[in-house]
């Protein structure tokens, strides 16, 4: 008559995978590199009788740390030689030497099923990939002279198709790394996806601007693109690390607010302005053009202020240009 496991000991990845599993038939449990431990650790960093697992008179599991080099870690908590903690349960994960326990008990809550990627359904995909292909032809053909050669075309031609399967290539050999999934059709369906994004707001966004005569959502275009872009890097590196949605988010966050606001300061340290943009250059057709007419007495008003500052403007750059030849001078 089988009886069940006192508890379950796993050995971890360093990805969370659980690399082997040993059931626990009784009390106490010795770890540790030696062979006549019950569970042993092929681990230059663990000593040769480590640890013990044992039950106290709670019945609580606890960890004693035997005389060993490298110790081990509790959370933060790291643990000296004739040290005991307890595992609380849900929380019974530690490290010794380099080697990453976790230790799972009777009745304790599991993590719901996740969900696979299919491996199937890839139309969508691949119509919104062709659509993103057009949509950048289509801009080549406007940017292009009339009359242009070949060769200029072999960029969005081929260069777009390999550049988006190359990016998508690398991410789905980190996805193979950490997660042994080679996740090609995912990360191609986050980069078509944010890519169609990204030339959809760089184009209403000017678009908006000139029609509207507000000037602020021309300014944010760039802004706006390159959250996208940092959207579409971290959708990616969750897909490669799914267990980091946290860190991923504080980090991607972090990184774009810092380098807003470092570009905001150059800016504003080289032009007097937050924005790299001088004006709107953007112009709609005129059925689009909603916008109210500007008075020439307000359109005067408006170039005088922008006058004062270009010659004020002009003035510190004299100064500037003086005192650096002066010194030359003597």
């Amino acid at each position: 008559m089988s009886t069940s496991p006192l508890a379950l000991l796993e050995l971890l990845d360093r990805d969370g995978r659980v690399r082997s599993s040993l059931s626990v038939a009784r009390w106490p449990l010795r770890i540790g590199r030696a062979y006549d431990n019950d569970q042993v650790l092929d681990d230059p960093h663990v000593a040769p009788y480590h640890a013990v697992l044992d039950i106290d008179g709670d019945g609580r599991v606890q960890l004693l740390q035997l005389p060993a080099l490298n110790g081990s870690q509790l959370g933060r908590r790291r643990l000296a030689e004739g040290e005991r903690a307890v595992l609380a349960p849900g929380e019974a994960a530690w490290t010794a030497g380099l080697s990453r326990l976790r230790l799972r008990l009777p009745g304790e809550p599991i993590e719901p099923e996740k969900p696979l990627h299919r491996t199937g359904g890839h139309l969508l995909t691949v119509v919104l990939g062709l659509l993103l292909w057009g949509w950048l032809m289509v801009d080549r053909f406007v940017h292009l002279d009339p009359g242009a050669e070949v060769m200029d075309w072999l960029a969005p031609l081929l260069g777009i198709p390999a550049g988006i399967v190359g990016w998508c290539l690398a991410w789905a050999l980190a996805s193979k790394l950490f997660q042994h999934r080679f996740d090609f059709w995912p990360h191609l369906g986050v980069a078509v996806v944010f890519g169609l994004a990204i030339e959809v707001v760089d184009l209403l966004l000017p678009a908006l601007a000139a029609s509207s005569g507000w000037a602020w959502p021309s300014r944010i275009d760039v802004a706006v693109s390159a959250a996208l872009a940092l959207a579409m890097v971290w959708s990616h590196a969750r897909l490669v690390l799914p267990n980091l949605r946290r860190a991923l988010s504080v980090v991607a966050v972090a990184g774009y607010v810092a380098s807003a606001g470092v570009l905001g300061a150059l800016n504003l340290q080289k032009d007097d302005r937050w924005f790299s943009e001088l004006y709107v250059s953007t112009l709609p057709p005129p059925a689009l053009l909603f916008a109210k007419p500007v008075s020439r007495e307000a359109f005067l008003g408006e170039a005088a202020a922008l006058r004062a500052r270009l010659d004020r403007k002009v003035r510190e750059v004299q100064q500037e240009q003086k005192a650096t030849a002066d010194p030359e001078e003597e």
